[in-house]
């Protein structure tokens, strides 16, 4: 007596809506208004940063995850649509930032391509519903072997057809997959391939201006984007203060602060409208505070691997000649001691490293924003890096003098906009992460260290970004 019987052809089957485009868009846009009640209130946490992480991973593209895998793209295209909507108005509301046009198109990007992961639905509905497609057509063979990839009445065209060719207008030619192909295809494939069109998109426009191809590129580099992916935590120190992590976020779309540029408060230089300036300022004692802060946790994180490492150990190198009564580096001589000690290579120094030498981490932040070098960073992001480590290296002798010594010199570089790190200091963290898990035991894994380390370098060299920013900025 409960049996109900369909007789337009509409119906549900394990969730999954059957029938006509009206049926299934209405079917999805009852998910939508669901999940609109939990995007409303998610708009209205206090905490931007706890908000950004529960949208990102709870109550955005995973809410209508299986809706775009089950049906075809276009069947309820109005009501993904309107979910976007709902996701950008639930951003604006807690962050109080409104991201138009490329800004909000960089933010729906993955964090590893310098976006904020708020992956849209509708953006990926077609590589969606051509993964789930595909993967199950086998299994649909064995229950039909009469059944084909793209069943149709004639009527109108395949609804597998139609979602490729949607598809391949939304990806570049590379990435193209054939109309009426049942190979197994992958919907983490498929929707790189989107985000690589939309990354494209955003960079290769002439009315882009350099600096922002520069800084999309930057953003983009191993590791960069770790600071969006902290759990915050205030006893690991990854939690921020409100106005603090919004700031993060306005700088890492590049959003303008001022209408046009100003003079800097801290140096009189010229302050641009995005704060690049106050990433490389002299004044004020930011960049100190950064350098030390980021010296001070790698620091602390040796010592917790039980490397006895050293702050700013003095007497490793030999004095420079004098010059007059003083050395080359302006210190007066003493006869009482063994000359200066204000030249030391070694941020951190370690002992014994690598069961070999002992190592001298020297650590430095340049900028890849600068005006004097933009052209480089906007097509390849580890020049900039590669070039200050060589500099590093060559200063006075420095890389020569600390070998002479038996001391293995390392330059520890970081690029300010994204947080990239150069080659040789991705090493030094691999190999810390192993000792640190040794050092814990087996409750933490080398790769779990890492990420933990990296993640707190990260937060803290964006958040002292965004703390000079608005000490000149006057917010």
């Amino acid at each position: 007596s409960d049996f109900k019987v369909s007789c337009d052809g509409d119906f549900e089957l394990l969730g999954d809506p059957i029938g006509s485009p009206e049926f299934c868009n209405s079917h999805t846009q009852q998910r939508v208004d669901k999940a609109t009640r939990v995007l409303q209130a998610l708009g209205e946490v206090p905490d931007p940063q706890i908000a950004l992480k529960l949208l990102r991973s709870c109550a955005s593209f995973c809410k209508l995850l299986y809706s775009i895998r089950v049906v075809p793209s276009h069947f309820h295209a109005q009501a993904l649509h309107g979910f976007d909507a709902q996701v950008r108005a639930c951003f604006e509301q807690f962050t109080c930032l409104h991201p138009e046009g490329d800004h909000w198109t960089q933010a729906t990007l993955p964090t590893s391509s310098g976006g904020l992961g708020l992956r849209s639905v509708a953006q990926h509905s077609n590589a969606a519903f051509l993964a789930s497609r595909t993967s199950c057509y086998e299994l649909c063979r064995e229950l039909d072997p009469a059944h084909t990839l793209q069943s149709t009445d004639g009527s109108v065209p395949a609804p597998e057809r139609v979602a490729a060719e949607s598809y391949n207008n939304s990806v570049n030619d590379d990435d193209k997959i054939a109309a009426d192909s049942a190979s197994k295809l992958s919907q983490k494939t498929l929707s790189a391939a989107v985000d690589k069109r939309q990354k494209h998109l955003l960079t290769s426009q002439d009315s882009v201006p350099l600096a922002r191809r520069a800084h999309l590129n930057l953003i983009s580099a191993d590791g960069a984007g770790l600071w969006l992916q902290a759990m915050p935590c205030k006893q690991a120190g990854l939690n921020n203060e409100p106005c603090l992590y919004v700031t993060m976020l306005r700088r890492w779309l590049r959003m303008p602060f001022f209408d046009q540029d100003v003079v800097c408060p801290c140096c009189d230089d010229i302050l641009d409208t995005f704060g690049d300036h106050a990433l490389c300022c002299s004044g004020g004692g930011d960049r100190t505070r950064r350098h030390n802060l980021l010296r001070n946790m790698t620091f602390h994180a040796a010592a917790a691997a039980n490397l006895h490492p050293e702050l700013e150990k003095p007497g490793l190198l030999p004095q420079r000649p004098l010059h007059g009564a003083n050395y080359e580096n302006g210190t007066s001589f003493n006869a009482d001691d063994n000359g200066p000690s204000a030249r030391r290579p070694a941020d951190v120094y370690i002992p014994r490293w690598r069961g070999g030498p002992p190592a001298a981490w020297d650590f430095a932040v340049t900028s890849g924003a600068r005006l004097s070098s933009l052209v480089e960073p906007a097509s390849d992001r580890d020049t900039v890096l590669t070039k200050y480590e060589d500099f590093k290296c060559s200063y006075k002798d420095t890389k020569s003098l600390c070998l002479s010594q038996g001391i293995t010199f390392t330059p520890m570089i970081i690029e300010a906009v994204g947080g990239g790190w150069c080659k040789t200091a991705r090493g030094i963290w691999s190999e810390l992460a192993k000792s640190s898990a040794l050092a814990t035991g087996e409750l933490e894994t080398a790769n779990t260290c890492a990420v933990m380390l990296l993640q707190r370098l990260s937060m803290t060299l964006h958040r002292e970004n965004a703390r000079a920013c608005l000490k000149r900025c006057g917010f």
